[in-house]
């Protein structure tokens, strides 16, 4: 009898840990989502300092001329960040940088 007061007792324990850790994710999860479902910025590129913000547009550069370097594709990249208006639309980012890779 002991035994099973102690299990159910663990089973309560570990389900409000889950429940705990449930709340803590859920507003990040509500953000993932809108990102996945509505993608509201899947039309403009985002002009961030991480990796994986560049590869997609790195990437589409790099179907047009493999040759090109990772230093050429920053450097076009940081321009265009610049000078195509935020929220740096897709097309007119990409006609940026295949005019300042020489594409």
């Amino acid at each position: 009898m002991k035994r099973i007061i102690m299990k159910k007792l663990s089973d309560i324990l570990n389900e409000t840990e889950e429940v705990k850790k449930a709340k803590v994710n859920e507003g990040w999860k509500d953000d993932d989502n809108k990102k996945i479902v509505g993608k509201p910025d899947r039309d403009n590129v985002a002009c961030g300092s991480e990796d994986w913000e560049k590869e997609p547009v790195f990437s589409k550069m790099k179907s047009k001329d493999e040759s090109l370097t990772k230093d050429q594709l920053n450097k076009a990249f940081a321009a265009c960040c610049k000078e195509v208006p935020a929220p740096h639309e897709r097309d007119a980012f990409e006609a940026c940088m295949i005019n300042k890779l020489g594409l």
